[in-house]
């Protein structure tokens, strides 16, 4: 039968009993990727300030244009 706990394979239980025996494993694997994701955190950052300051600049323009027609 299938393992529908998910217990098998390198993110199951078993896997990660595998790490919690050596403790630096974990701080390696989060010392190689925290660089990363801090960048591309503060790349999202900026991205979706850009997109709330257009929004927010083209509902000034929608509201200009209403009462210029008003």
């Amino acid at each position: 039968m299938g393992d529908a706990g998910g217990s098998r394979g390198p993110g199951g239980p078993a896997g990660m009993a595998d790490t919690a025996d050596r403790p630096g494993v974990l701080k390696a694997a989060r010392d190689s990727f925290e660089g990363r994701w801090v960048t591309w955190n503060i790349v999202r950052a900026l991205a979706h300030t850009a997109a709330f300051g257009m929004l927010a600049w083209a509902l000034f323009l929608h509201g200009v244009a209403e009462a210029g027609a008003g």
